[in-house]
């Protein structure tokens, strides 16, 4: 069975990424599993932090956040009838992406590319050029 990891960010990039895989969802024989995954930075860690921001007051941000950035592509994929699992992760984008993909099975990725100018991206890299380079399974990437 197909298993695609849609990685979304609440961008209208992730957002068209996430109607392409409804657009195609149609074309499997068996419907794939589709995993919905946000994943949040960290937040920069400051000495002390822990006595003004306690730890579960951080992972309800990171919770609300995440659901905030899943909301537009559960809306859609809710309205096709198309089945998916959420997930929250934090940490690096590019490279949770790639391990999560890896954990859950994937047998592809599906995500918006960077909205980066040629510059920025030469400079800096893309979060979807760093999952094309580290992932061992096909990653389309939706414009």
């Amino acid at each position: 069975m197909q298993r695609i990891l849609l990685p979304v960010d609440g961008s209208e990039c992730s957002t068209r990424a996430t109607r392409k895989l409804i657009e195609t969802v149609a074309l499997y024989r068996i419907a794939p599993r589709i995993d919905l995954l946000a994943v949040h930075h960290p937040v920069p860690g400051i000495l002390s932090t822990s006595v003004v921001v306690s730890s579960e007051l951080l992972e309800s941000y990171y919770s609300e956040e995440c659901e905030a950035m899943l909301a537009s592509s559960r809306k859609a994929l809710d309205k096709a009838g198309i089945r998916y699992e959420t997930h929250h992760h934090v940490g690096q984008i590019a490279e949770s992406i790639v391990a999560k993909a890896r954990k859950l099975g994937s047998t592809m990725i599906c995500m918006g590319e960077s909205g980066m100018s040629a510059v920025a991206n030469a400079v800096l890299g893309s979060t979807a050029m760093k999952v094309v380079q580290s992932a061992r399974i096909p990653v389309l990437l939706v414009p």
